[in-house]
């Protein structure tokens, strides 16, 4: 895995931004959040800590094919839980 300043980091289900702030503190820069609930994409991209948020994005479909070896690390923090992304995802 490449060292934080290079590593392009995806994190799925970002709701508020706790974790792309956590990654911006350990040194990463080029991180992208995508959360299903619009408000709490708005919420991570006020933090500051992500180059791109996008709400709306649900994590049980398919992802765009130009995400597809987009990044070098996916990270997913509080999301496989009941009520929210099924384990099967």
């Amino acid at each position: 895995m490449p060292p934080p300043g290079e590593a392009r980091v995806l994190d799925a289900g970002c709701g508020t931004g706790l974790v792309g702030l956590t990654l911006q503190t350990a040194g990463y820069t080029e991180i992208d959040g995508v959360d299903l609930s619009a408000s709490m994409a708005k919420k991570a991209a006020e933090t500051g800590a992500y180059r791109s948020v996008v709400g709306g994005f649900d994590l049980t479909s398919q992802p765009p094919g130009e995400m597809l070896d987009a990044f070098d690390l996916v990270t997913v923090g509080g999301v496989f839980t009941t009520g929210h992304v099924p384990p099967e995802t």
